[in-house]
């Protein structure tokens, strides 16, 4: 098995913010205008992809199911050492939505999103959302392809603010090496 690999991608180019999160060809530099109680501030800041890839010596099905069957991804999808996810419902299927809930030092931390994309056992693409955290939606892609007698799996997390690149990719290669466990256990 082989250590988690991760990089943080500037994209080239955009041609807008269409769709949920106008996932074109890229990301630009894009305003995005936050919200306070008594005032408003619009600050521009710059979305990038963040990838991460693992290998598993589980086969690409067994590693596509998993993400895909709430009671294996209960135990690895947003879940983190000190939090406890509490509702994972799944619904995989183009169209169908993923809700997550972990509950963190006493507070429940939504992760929802949309399946765009589903092609049992090679990719899984979906919009991806934290409402507490940010009203804004991401994409997010996985791509799982054979390895040996086991597979290989690469994130691509696009639209990520450039601020929480680090944060982001640290919390993906920390899922896919959960996923890890589940895979093989």
């Amino acid at each position: 098995m082989e250590a988690p690999r991760a990089s943080v991608m500037a994209p080239e180019s955009v041609t807008g913010l269409g769709g949920a999160m106008g996932l074109t060809s890229g990301w630009m530099d894009a305003s995005v205008t936050k919200s306070r109680e008594d005032d408003q501030m619009t600050e521009t800041t710059k979305r990038i992809a963040v990838s991460v890839s693992h290998t598993y010596t589980a086969s690409p099905e067994r590693v596509f199911d998993a993400w895909v069957d709430p009671k294996k991804a209960v135990k690895f999808f947003f879940a983190t050492e000190t939090g406890e996810v509490v509702r994972c419902e799944i619904d995989a299927r183009v169209g169908g939505t993923f809700t997550v809930v972990d509950r963190r030092d006493g507070k429940d931390v939504l992760h929802t999103g949309k399946y765009i994309e589903v092609e049992r056992p090679r990719h899984l693409v979906f919009d991806f959302a934290v409402p507490d955290y940010s009203p804004e939606w991401t994409r997010v892609s996985i791509d799982i392809r054979p390895s040996g007698s086991g597979s290989q799996v690469t994130l691509t997390h696009d639209g990520v603010f450039e601020e929480y690149a680090v944060q982001t990719q640290n919390g993906w290669t920390t899922i896919l090496a959960a996923l890890d466990k589940v895979v093989t256990a």
